[in-house]
């Protein structure tokens, strides 16, 4: 006899158990802080109760992502796989409060809403159920039962509800052909649609040993697509491969979002997701003239070892006030610019401290409020 499938916890019941067994209560009071929730004013005399309610309280206003999201960005080891995926796509499970003594679920918190997707399935199994037995009454061969019933095996069931494995455990939302704004991979030996941010400068394209082409960008240059200005998009993902070949303690390279305008100055300001040799940080970027220095305010800053000659897959989410930043496919950063400062705008590719730079694979995509 073959081992039962193993029992896959649902999404909020995983999330309980993470903020529960990883975050002490000085960490949960940091993190409802982040979140502006007073931790005092969740229901529950215990660490468990609390957590209970602040992924409740936080479902009811649809925040879920937000929690999610910075609870990744402080414990990056816990086990994230396909959480937020899960989250996102079936938000009304939190209605169904956790049991904390077998982690199973009890009736839902309000019968106001509508069914869940188990509820549903169960209803629907019942209905097909009563309608085999009265073909079964009627003389209907046994041939159809069989064929119906196998339709509502459990193995069936699991195949429909079970979300597929994603190999990037980082969390990724499902993108339609028709939002990818841009997509580049230099293959073409022209870069036309790109522009250089210092007069009679302009970004090439460059064939590297190993037979691949992309975009070579020089210190302090930026390349900047000029179309951008066109999307009139808010809220995009900005990513692409990023190298440098001579590295110095001040080297430096990036996705620039959300820049003003193709300007003398406008291109000087905006949002910048950077690395370098010993730092990853997300700054928010404003001068009075692209010729004086850049005026950099740190968002949030963490370590990072960044090396010459290998590549970094950099992600810079946009959203709101929001800014997630991925490093190989890892969420590394997460800020929030309460000024507001800049809320749309075009992209750059900036490197400082190098003169041997190269970018390749730029993928941009309109993201929804939601997102």
């Amino acid at each position: 006899m073959s081992d039962p499938p193993p029992i896959i916890s649902s999404w909020h019941i995983r999330l309980r158990r993470i903020l529960v067994d990883y975050f002490n209560e000085d960490e949960l009071r940091t993190l409802c802080f982040d979140l502006r929730v007073d931790y005092d004013d969740l229901r529950g005399g215990n660490k468990t109760k609390k957590v209970v309610n602040l992924i409740s309280h936080l479902a009811r206003l649809e925040r879920m992502e937000e929690l999610i999201d910075l609870s990744q960005a402080t414990r990056p080891n816990a086990p994230w796989e396909d959480l937020r995926t899960e989250a996102l796509q079936n938000p009304l499970l939190v209605d169904e409060e956790p049991d904390e003594a077998t982690g199973m679920t009890s009736k839902p918190a309000s019968q106001s809403r509508l069914f869940t997707g188990k509820q549903r399935d169960r209803l629907l199994f019942g209905i097909v159920m009563a309608l085999l037995a009265v073909l079964l009454t009627a003389g209907v061969g046994t041939l159809l039962i069989w064929a119906a019933l196998d339709t509502s095996h459990p193995q069936a069931e699991r195949a429909q509800t079970v979300p597929a494995t994603i190999t990037d455990t980082t969390p990724q939302t499902a993108v339609a052909p028709a939002n990818i704004l841009l997509s580049e991979d230099f293959e073409s030996g022209q870069a036309s649609q790109w522009r250089d941010s210092s007069p009679n400068q302009f970004p090439q394209v460059i064939g590297l040993p190993d037979g691949n082409q992309a975009l070579q960008i020089k210190n302090g240059i930026e390349a900047l697509y000029a179309p951008a200005w066109d999307w009139d998009i808010a809220n995009y993902r900005f990513e692409a491969d990023v190298m440098v070949h001579d590295l110095t303690p001040t080297t430096s390279i990036g996705l620039h979002a959300r820049v003003v305008s193709p300007g003398d100055a406008g291109y000087c300001q905006g949002y910048r997701a950077e690395i370098g040799p010993g730092h990853a940080a997300i700054h928010l970027i404003t001068t009075s003239s692209c010729h004086s220095p850049w005026q950099y305010t740190p968002l949030i800053t963490d370590l990072f070892e960044l090396k010459a000659d290998t590549w970094h897959r950099l992600r810079l989410d946009v959203s709101g006030n929001r800014l997630r930043f991925y490093i190989d496919g890892v969420l590394t950063l997460v800020a929030t610019d309460k000024e507001n400062s800049y809320m749309d705008g075009g992209i750059g590719l900036v490197v400082f401290d190098s003169e041997e730079a190269y970018i390749d694979n730029v993928i941009v995509t309109a993201l929804s409020p939601s997102q």
